[in-house]
């Protein structure tokens, strides 16, 4: 059994005055202090919007010098506020940049990707990539890791100004592959909610900045706490269980 964190939308700024007065790098080190109480983890996923309202070299600097302590493979996927180059240059991921976007296989500790929806979609190369990578499934289980829901969650605030833009491929694209059961973890909306769909199992997972409320048109924080996800599964990427921890 493996033990993956997934850690979302930190939103990393030392102008407080742009995320109503919360210290969001205080934020991270609550998270890194509750979950180095347990060394058991194997592998560390950040979910993408490091930054807050522009990409900082210094944050990415700084989310890895804190997670080196851990010695554990850390991946990186870019979200909306990233920059894929910085976070490709920064040490956060092991993968190439291939035409400005940051995206790869995971072998071990499980078999997974990580895509790259940064700009709320993906290339021509990416989707050719990711029908490849399905087309070539033999376990009939796929986790996929990715920063913006591919589906709709009823986040109101976010959708459909923020969503992906290319919802109805991506779900084109697993009707398919009717044979793998697909297990796709994101964040983006900050909030927590899991949705079953035929084969799709999408887990959104809370933000360690703040929950924005799903039934708000604008913008309200919805709860005082922030969070993560722990998930186990096999080695072949069949997801045993996960659930979010609040702190």
């Amino acid at each position: 059994m493996k033990k993956i964190l997934f850690i979302t939308d930190l939103h990393l700024t030392k102008e407080p005055n742009t995320t109503s007065g919360i210290d969001t790098y205080a934020n991270f080190n609550k998270i890194l202090e509750d979950f180095s109480q347990d060394t058991k983890h194997e592998l560390i996923v950040l979910g993408g919007d490091l930054c807050h309202t522009k990409p900082d070299p210094n944050a990415y600097a700084y989310v890895l010098s804190s997670l080196s302590t851990f010695d554990v493979p850390i991946i990186t996927i870019p979200g909306n506020h990233d920059d894929s180059r910085l976070v490709a240059e920064s040490g956060l991921s092991p993968f190439k940049l291939m035409k400005d976007e940051l995206y790869g296989s995971i072998l071990t500790p499980i078999q997974s990707i990580a895509l790259d929806s940064s700009k709320g979609e993906f290339s021509e190369e990416q989707w050719a990539w990711i029908c490849e990578i399905f087309s070539n499934n033999k376990t009939g289980h796929q986790i996929v890791f990715m920063h913006h829901p591919p589906v709709i969650c009823g986040a109101r605030h976010m959708e459909p100004k923020y969503q992906f833009k290319e919802l109805s491929r991506f779900q084109k694209l697993l009707e398919d592959f009717k044979h793998i059961e697909f297990h796709i973890f994101c964040g983006h909306f900050h909030l927590e909610k899991s949705i079953r769909d035929k084969n799709l199992n999408v887990y959104v997972t809370p933000s360690t900045f703040v929950q924005i409320h799903p039934d708000k048109v604008h913008f309200e924080p919805f709860m005082p706490y922030i969070g993560y996800r722990i998930i186990y599964s096999d080695s072949i990427g069949s997801v045993i269980n996960t659930h979010v921890k609040y702190v």
